[in-house]
């Protein structure tokens, strides 16, 4: 009996249907997070709620005043949302390609230190070398070996995280290095500062005392009152200065750090160049006879060691960049 569609439609897993996962395809899932989806769901019944104030006709200034702020801080923490999920599965994301990359330079650290064992044990037995050398090489095997294990102990922690953010999928794609964001202007920390939840709440809190200023009158409120609310907008602008400031430090700071990891990237890269240059020379001077199959190994793990460096320093430059447009705080509430 021949199997129906169904059966093989059943039969294929979410394992079975993952795929290559790229950078854009992950970040697309910042959308499905919980705290993403609890955030729409938040400015669905924000903006309900707005609509009906705006044709309700017994609504007042506060009213419609308090519905419209819900549903801009509303939208706030949806941006914010968004922008720290994808934070979130930037960092995962470069966790596993760093994780990759770390374990295929320990595998060849192993493959030198196993190289090193056999020449000190060559070397100890043509007279050339002593016990003690062929002791410590078998204690830099054991090291790599250690090592290695490591290694593959945080790729698989890096992978199982990863999937608890985007599931399954079959390889992950690497990151080109020309496809990584430009380092933004310096503008940006503003427009970062003034979209933060937190200060677009303090700013509310300005408008709505003031609100209660104006509605007020000396015909029907006593100058104690008026007074009262007034000292309110103080208070209300001194929460939102002092906020403001804090959030202008800790942005600039985080913006600092994207700067600093762009000159680090290009440190590395740079290194990762040479090392590779220096490589191919001695990829030429191994065929010639020149050096040893020892020595062009250990070319070979320096180059491997500095493409490590150079990955590492583009991914912290990646997560420098999205922390920063996830910007200081948790949001407003």
């Amino acid at each position: 009996m021949k199997p129906t569609f169904l059966a093989f439609v059943l039969a294929l897993t979410p394992l079975a249907l993952a795929q290559n996962l790229t950078f854009e395809a992950a970040l697309a899932q910042a959308n499905s997070q919980p705290a993403v989806v609890s955030a729409k769901a938040v400015l669905e019944t924000a903006n309900a709620d707005l609509g009906r104030a705006k044709i309700d006709p017994m609504s007042t200034k506060p009213t419609v005043l308090k519905a419209q702020q819900g549903a801009d801080l509303a939208q706030a923490n949806l941006n914010q949302a968004i922008a720290q999920a994808k934070s979130q599965i930037a960092t995962a994301y470069t966790q596993v390609l760093d994780a990759q990359m770390g374990v295929m330079v320990a595998q060849k650290g192993l493959d030198v230190a196993g190289k090193g064992v056999l020449v000190a044990q060559t070397q100890f037995k043509k007279g050339g070398g002593t016990q003690q050398a062929v002791l410590d090489a078998e204690n830099r095997q054991q090291n790599a070996e250690q090592g290695l294990k490591v290694a593959q102990d945080g790729l698989e922690l890096a992978i199982t995280n990863l999937k608890s953010l985007v599931g399954e999928y079959k390889a992950i794609e690497p990151i080109a290095p020309g496809t990584l964001p430009k380092t933004p202007d310096a503008a940006i920390v503003e427009q970062i500062v003034q979209a933060n939840p937190a200060l677009v709440q303090t700013n509310q809190a300005v408008v709505a005392a003031q609100l209660q200023v104006d509605l007020l009158d000396p015909l029907y409120a006593s100058v104690s009152q008026i007074n009262l609310a007034k000292t309110g907008v103080a208070q209300a602008q001194a929460a939102r200065d002092s906020t403001l400031r804090i959030f202008r430090i800790q942005t600039q700071s985080l913006y600092n750090q994207v700067v600093q990891a762009t000159k680090n990237r290009a440190i590395k890269e740079d290194a990762a160049k040479n090392a590779q240059s220096q490589l191919a020379t001695d990829s030429t001077r191994y065929k010639n006879g020149l050096i040893s199959q020892v020595a062009f190994l250990q070319s070979d793990l320096a180059a491997a060691q500095a493409e490590l460096a150079a990955q590492q320093a583009r991914d912290a430059y990646l997560n420098a960049y999205y922390t920063l447009l996830a910007g200081p705080g948790t949001g407003g509430r």
